[in-house]
């Protein structure tokens, strides 16, 4: 979800997210637009780099894991996760391992966004 933070020609801010809007003024802008972008998390990307999912996944001390679950997959499989040029947050393999491993869907997001973040 898009947000943004617009000057006006009055010297107010107009705050952005989705469909919601917020104006507020130039002294409280900082706290205004903390508040108003806190209740809703980071969009989740639909594509990372591996290298960087790879990175998010050691951060998170879940590399070790993944790799051993990747080296129980069938040969193609395996060739096709190492010479992939980009990890879909809708990839079956994704899915799987997250059953699999028992994470859940904020634990998955998670990921993919701090792979987004480097």
């Amino acid at each position: 979800m898009a947000r943004s933070a617009l000057q006006l020609p009055d010297g107010t801010y107009e705050l952005r997210q989705g469909d919601k809007v917020k104006i507020v003024s130039a002294d409280s802008l900082d706290k205004e637009a903390t508040a108003f972008f806190a209740d809703e998390p980071e969009p989740v990307p639909q594509s990372v780099s591996p290298a960087n999912f790879c990175i998010a996944l050691d951060q998170l001390g879940l590399l070790d894991e993944v790799e051993a679950y990747v080296s129980t997959l069938p040969r193609a499989a395996q060739i096709k996760w190492q010479r992939a040029t980009s990890i879909d947050r809708d990839n079956p393999l994704i899915a799987a391992a997250a059953d699999i491993k028992k994470w859940s869907v904020e634990q998955v997001d998670e990921v993919f966004r701090l792979a987004a973040s480097m």
